[in-house]
């Protein structure tokens, strides 16, 4: 089912298989979004639109994790 899921998204989006199982895996989890400095996919995100997580880059997250203090600091601290 996996391989399956995963060869569904390969043709559907023309992705590769590695982020096909990002896309399953995120979407699995329940996952409102894919943070990755990745920019094929970041571009394969924008194929799929609300079918699957949104893929962003971190620096699209920092933004809104700043309201957030908590989230932020365990997301962006150096230390």
């Amino acid at each position: 089912m996996l391989f399956d899921r995963a060869a569904q998204i390969v043709e559907q989006g023309g992705v590769t298989w590695k982020d096909a199982f990002h896309f399953l895996y995120a979407t699995w989890e329940n996952a409102d979004a894919i943070v990755t400095t990745d920019s094929d996919l970041i571009k394969a995100g924008a194929k799929f639109g609300h079918t699957y997580p949104i893929v962003m880059k971190p620096s699209a997250v920092r933004g809104k994790a700043m309201r957030t203090p908590e989230f932020y600091k365990d997301m962006f601290s150096t230390s």
